[in-house]
């Protein structure tokens, strides 16, 4: 276990419903011992599997859904759900592969803070989804989404009030807005081969205006 006094820089974190200082031993520039790297490796493979494990979940929700719907409505009742993960179409590997490579330790991946690494269309639309769903909830209210955006978080991890509330919003609500996101995207891509407003357009030149002649 890493050794820490009251030197030691720390961190706020709220477990059963308690906030807690907590030593944050491991700073910029630590050599990690061999158990250190070891643990490491084994806590961003365990992180990387279970966000990859939801992604699976989540398509299978969104393919299920897909395919009850498109039963007719006296079928959809008897339609039982499949977990074989073949119908997706993926290929594992090379997704697990992805989701590693898109990872950032210590950033938040979620998108909860406004931080996160968006680079998936997954979670550029997830995260969409959840601050639109914020926005028309704090609107609904009669609030303003701005003040939100301006007033300090009640939780030191989060920059602002808004951020908070995301990243709240994603954890409740976040298996929905993922199987909203992984159908869309499956259906966008499923459409990608036929765009009639694109077809046969190439890349337009840009016009650079003329400038007027020295005198």
């Amino acid at each position: 276990m890493p050794q820490f006094d009251t030197s030691t820089p720390t961190i706020s974190r709220k477990f059963a419903d308690h906030t807690f200082t907590v030593p944050a031993p491991f700073t910029e520039g630590h050599a990690l011992t061999a158990d250190e790297a070891k643990f490491m490796n084994g806590q961003v493979a365990s992180v990387v599997g279970n966000q990859f494990a939801g992604d699976v979940r989540r398509a299978l929700a969104a393919y299920n859904k897909a395919q009850r719907d498109a039963l007719p409505k006296k079928e959809q009742a008897s339609y039982v759900d499949t977990t074989d993960v073949s119908v997706l179409g993926w290929d594992m590997a090379a997704r697990f592969a992805e989701k590693y490579a898109d990872y950032e330790l210590g950033v938040s991946n979620r998108g909860g803070d406004g931080s996160a690494s968006a680079n998936s269309a997954l979670e550029r639309t997830v995260n969409f989804l959840n601050a639109e769903d914020m926005k028309a909830r704090i609107i609904a209210k009669g609030l303003k989404v701005g003040a939100f955006q301006k007033a300090a978080a009640s939780d030191p991890q989060y920059k602002t009030k808004w951020a908070e509330l995301l990243a709240k919003n994603l954890e409740a609500k976040g298996d929905q807005f993922r199987a909203t996101a992984q159908a869309q995207i499956d259906a966008a891509a499923a459409n990608a081969g036929s765009d009639d407003l694109l077809d046969g357009i190439t890349a337009p030149v840009a016009e650079v205006e003329a400038q007027p002649e020295a005198a």
